[in-house]
C-alpha cells in the first residue's frame, strides 16, 4: 500500500508570515487558509467515497483522518491567530458570525468522518452523511474566503490569484469526489454533471495561469519556475482527465478507473498546492518591494 506523505497543508499558510508586512499580507494568508480548508472539505469527501467502493481502503482511511485533523487545526488558527503564521486573532463580527454559523455543519461532517474512520471496513450511512455535509461546509467556509477578499482594497490582482490558485486544488479533489459518486451510484446525474462542469472549471484555470488572462486579474507566469510547474501539473492531469471525462459522458467506471484516479489524485493536489505556493512567495515579494518603496518615499 502506498504511504500518504505529509503534504503541508498547513504550514502553506505561513509562506509570507513577517512581522511588518501591511494588512493586505494577513488578509491573503487568511485567504490562502481558507482555500486550503476549501480543499480539504473535498478531499475528505473524495476519501470517503473511495473507501465506500472499496478501493485502496487503508490509504484513504488516512486520507481521510488528516483532511479531518488538519481542517480542525486551521479553523482554530482562523479563529484564535497564531503568531508563527502572521495571522491574528478574529475580531471582526463578520467573521465571528460566519465562524460560529460553520461550526454546527462542520461538527456533522466531522462527526460522519469520526465514525468511517473507525468502521471503515464496513461504509454506509457514515458516507452518504459525508455527501450531504461536504458542499454547505464548502459553501461557508468559501463565503468566508469571499469577505477577507473583499477587504484587500489595493492588492486585487494579489486577491485573485491567491484564490484562483488555491481553486485548483479544490478542484482536483472535487473532480475525484464525483467521479467516485457518479459511479458509487449516489445523486449520480447530478454528480456526473457536477464532474463536466469541475473538469472544465479545472482546465479553464489552468489555461488561464499559462498565458494570462487580464480580463479577469490573472498574470501571465511570471518566472520560468511558474512555466515549469503548469506544465508539470497539465501532464499529471492528462491521465485521470481522460477517465473522468468517460464517466462524465456516461461510461461504466471499471475498477482500473477507481485504481487510476486514487493513484494520482495525490499528486495532482500536491502539484496544485505547489503552484499556489509558488505564487504566494511572489506576492510576498511583491508586497515587501511595495513597504520598502513607501518607506522610502515618506523618508524622502
Amino acid at each position: 500500500m502506498k504511504k500518504i506523505t505529509a503534504i503541508g497543508v498547513i504550514l502553506l499558510c505561513c509562506v509570507f508570515a513577517r512581522p511588518g508586512l501591511a494588512d493586505a499580507g494577513e488578509l491573503l494568508r487568511k485567504t490562502n487558509l481558507v482555500a486550503i480548508q476549501n480543499m480539504l472539505t473535498q478531499r475528505l469527501a473524495k476519501a470517503a467515497c473511495f473507501i465506500g467502493t472499496f478501493t485502496e481502503t487503508e490509504q484513504h482511511r488516512d486520507v481521510l483522518v488528516q483532511s479531518r485533523e488538519m481542517f480542525d487545526t486551521n479553523l482554530m488558527i482562523l479563529k484564535e491567530g497564531h503568531g508563527a503564521y502572521g495571522i491574528s486573532p478574529a475580531n471582526d463580527t463578520v467573521v465571528l458570525d460566519q465562524l460560529q454559523r460553520l461550526a454546527p455543519v462542520w461538527g456533522r461532517l466531522k462527526f460522519a468522518s469520526d465514525l468511517l474512520a473507525q468502521t471503515p471496513q464496513h461504509p454506509g450511512l457514515d458516507v452518504n452523511m459525508i455527501e450531504d455535509f461536504n458542499l454547505p461546509t464548502l459553501k461557508l467556509i468559501e463565503e468566508l474566503g469571499d469577505y477577507y477578499r473583499s477587504q484587500i482594497t489595493d492588492e486585487a490582482e494579489a486577491a485573485e490569484m491567491v484564490r484562483l490558485t488555491g481553486k485548483l486544488a479544490t478542484l482536483s479533489q472535487r473532480a475525484a469526489k464525483e467521479f467516485c459518486m457518479t459511479s458509487y451510484g449516489i445523486s449520480a446525474n447530478i454528480n456526473r454533471n457536477a464532474l463536466a462542469r469541475s473538469i472544465l472549471e479545472f482546465d479553464q484555470i489552468l489555461e488561464d495561469l499559462m498565458v494570462g488572462n487580464e480580463a479577469f486579474n490573472i498574470i501571465a507566469p511570471p518566472e520560468a519556475e511558474f512555466v515549469q510547474a503548469l506544465n508539470e501539473l497539465k501532464r499529471e492531469w492528462r491521465a485521470p482527465k481522460r477517465v473522468m471525462m468517460a464517466i462524465a459522458n456516461s461510461m461504466r467506471a471499471k475498477t482500473s478507473d477507481f485504481i487510476v484516479i486514487s493513484r494520482t489524485n495525490e499528486a495532482i493536489m500536491n502539484q496544485s498546492r505547489k503552484i499556489a505556493d509558488l505564487y504566494l512567495n511572489y506576492y510576498k515579494k511583491v508586497l515587501a518591494e511595495k513597504a520598502i518603496e513607501r518607506q522610502f518615499s515618506q523618508g524622502s
